[in-house]
């Protein structure tokens, strides 16, 4: 019904959707920054192996100069003419060994594989049973039997193995070739494995690295720290690590997984050890490695948390408040069309429907009716009970006035005890038009007869029913469309009204038009 009061909308959700956005926006950058950062730790954190790769590589190529230093040394004894005295070339060797402490023995073997010198270090005489020892089967010979003569620079490096006497060594070989390039045996060099360990120290010695190890191209280590002896002959062929690091065109490469040494999530860096079968891989854990960026995200996280519930704070502040002004709204606009006390339209509100009603009335050729009605005893009800008692019945009043029409009526108060009824849409024919508004004016009268009870408050401010009946006078005007103005209408059915009081009251009269002339 035009009457009715309804609920007041709640806060627009565009508040809602505002801090929707907002918390969007705040995770997508919070979520690239933390995306940007992961990127940017993983690059730093690599071009940090990278760097100790590289100085790995030097330094191990290093090493493996001086190594051929030594064999070259041997070559250059054992091709001279005439032939140096075996007590100078021995003596060289014994300086070498004592240079190098990680060299068990230097030797060299003839073209069928035979050991043919050995010199060592070794007071216990441990390694003279490799005297004319036969290593024609052995891999530092036959990787040098069968190679071309312009490969006689090369130096081999042996896979790790454990000697006669029970050492873990490798063998560090160079073929030993005639003036015209025939095949004259090897020179050779039994050493430790831990020959490379003070490179590799001095690798990890970067905080973030906590393994280095040197692998050959089979995946063979060589030598790993920390625990050299738990790792050393060990293969990582199969590890993804290193498969793809073989796969690749590029001399140093990047790898981020559990690696297959030692089931340990690592950044992994491969890197080639030049003009050499060796490779040197440095790694450290993943989560070490990370931490900063873990703290990083646990501030970021905490942040958009913080910024989530702000947000949520913030909305539901602004929810709060845009309700609020909705509500006082709707109550410039409740105050501005519809009477305080009974929350009927004012006058205001009822000259608009009325001129809805002219409008309607001239499209559609049907008369509409106004019912101007002022009661007859709200002033003796005042001054016996007061005028709580007087509210209570006027609010009584407009229930019963809103259940005596249609919906599309409009039932309004002019204020005081004035009330205005307005019928729209009645028939096309003038007769029938006042019969119809006849009938709800003496329904309306009727209604309003019955007895009354009202809840007042006595002067010893106690509460109490009391019983009341009242009577009304209504004065009715039929109009058609716009042949009336708005002041018209009402003041002719101000008119009647007044007609029907002077008529003893609670009574109806319409306004009957002069005859035209």
């Amino acid at each position: 019904m035009p009457n009715e009061v309804t609920d007041l909308p709640s806060g627009p959700s565009f508040v809602w959707y505002g801090m929707g956005v907002a918390i969007t926006i705040l995770a997508v950058v919070l979520g690239w920054s933390i995306y940007d950062s992961y990127d940017e730790t993983l690059e730093r954190e690599f071009r940090e192996l990278e760097t100790q790769a590289r100085l790995g590589e030097v330094q191990i190529s290093a090493s493996l100069r001086s190594l051929d230093l030594i064999l070259r040394s041997v070559i250059d004894d054992a091709l001279m003419e005439p032939k140096i005295p075996e007590n100078v070339a021995k003596q060289r060797k014994l300086n070498w060994l004592t240079q190098f402490p990680e060299i068990y023995l230097i030797g060299q073997t003839d073209a069928h594989g035979r050991v043919s010198s050995l010199d060592s270090l070794d007071k216990n005489d441990a390694f003279t049973r490799f005297a004319h020892f036969d290593a024609s089967k052995r891999e530092y010979f036959t990787a040098h039997v069968h190679a071309k003569p312009s490969e006689g620079a090369r130096i081999h490096i042996s896979r790790p193995f454990t000697t006669i006497v029970g050492l873990k060594t490798i063998a560090i070989s160079k073929a030993i070739r005639g003036k015209k390039g025939e095949f004259r045996g090897v020179a050779l060099i039994v050493l430790s494995p831990s020959y490379f360990e003070s490179v590799l120290r001095q690798v990890l010695s970067h905080e973030v690295l906590d393994a280095a190890a040197l692998h050959n191209r089979q995946g063979d280590i060589i030598f790993r720290l920390p625990d050299p002896e738990k790792y050393i002959g060990k293969n990582i062929a199969t590890g993804e690590a290193f498969r793809r690091y073989l796969a690749s065109d590029h001399p140093m490469t990047r790898f981020t997984g559990v690696t297959v040494t030692d089931n340990v999530r690592r950044l992994l860096v491969f890197s080639r050890v030049d003009e050499s079968e060796l490779d040197i891989g440095v790694s450290g854990r993943y989560d070490v490695i990370m931490r900063s960026w873990y703290r990083s995200l646990y501030w970021k996280a905490l942040i958009f948390v913080t910024g989530f519930l702000l947000c949520i704070a913030l909305g539901r502040e602004m929810r709060r408040r845009i309700r609020e002004q909705d509500v006082a709204s709707a109550t410039i606009q409740k105050l501005a069309f519809n009477d305080a006390l009974t929350n009927l339209p004012n006058r205001r509100l009822l000259r608009e429907r009325l001129e809805q009603a002219m409008l309607s009335g001239q499209r559609s050729n049907r008369y509409g009716a106004l019912l101007f009605m002022d009661l007859d005893s709200l002033k003796p009800l005042n001054d016996q009970h007061g005028h709580s008692a007087g509210d209570a019945l006027l609010k009584q009043v407009a229930e019963r006035l809103l259940v005596s029409v249609r919906a599309m009526d409009t039932v309004a108060r002019l204020g005081g005890d004035e009330f205005v009824v307005l019928l729209r849409d009645l028939d096309a024919d003038l007769v029938a038009s006042r019969s119809q508004a006849a009938v709800v004016a003496e329904k309306i009268r009727a209604r309003l007869s019955e007895p009354c009870v009202l809840q007042v408050t006595d002067k010893a401010d106690r509460r109490k029913s009391i019983e009341h009946s009242t009577s009304v006078s209504i004065g009715v005007v039929v109009f058609l469309g716009q042949e009336l103005g708005e002041d018209e209408i009402l003041r002719h059915a101000d008119d009647a009204m007044y007609q029907a009081k002077a008529a003893g009251k609670n009574t109806v009269r319409f306004y009957e038009f002069p005859a035209a002339n």
